[in-house]
């Protein structure tokens, strides 16, 4: 049995560390995405930004970005059968920054879950021949995903 003095004390340590690790919460070390579990994520936003090459015909990018949106209807769930895009949105780049880089075209395409991102970027069938069709076309490709008010 521990003295009534000694208890208290512990006591005291131990709702310090709780309240110093709840102070201390956002400086954490960064756990990569994959290791989240997706369901608690909620819907993601996935941009696209392409730099096509230079002598790629307009035509042949209007064709690859027009492509590139009807992803949103032609890419389907594998178990619903049903496309699973929530939205799709993009074209030609027209900021006056001069901070580009390079990139050409954007777009932003939402998924209701990062399993659905999952499927989409790892086995749609659809998307991964849409990938393969501008390889000969694209200079640069640059992905960013988020789940918004997560930082």
């Amino acid at each position: 049995m521990l003295p009534r003095g000694l208890k208290s004390i512990i006591l005291l340590v131990v709702l310090l560390l709780i309240s110093l690790g709840v102070y201390l919460s956002p400086l954490r070390v960064h756990v990569p995405y994959d290791l989240l579990p997706s369901v608690a994520v909620g819907p993601i936003t996935h941009l696209v930004l392409f730099q096509f090459k230079e002598d790629a015909s307009s035509s042949a990018v209007r064709d690859a970005t027009a492509r590139m949106l009807q992803l949103k209807d032609n890419c389907v769930h594998p178990t619903s059968g049903t496309p699973y895009i929530v939205s799709a949105k993009g074209g030609k780049d027209n900021s006056p920054e001069g901070l580009q880089g390079g990139i050409t075209h954007a777009f932003v395409v939402e998924f209701s879950s990062a399993s659905d991102r999952d499927y989409y970027v790892k086995e749609d069938p659809v998307h991964m021949a849409f990938v393969k069709s501008i390889e000969g076309l694209v200079t640069k490709a640059v992905v960013v995903d988020f789940a918004d008010g997560i930082y």
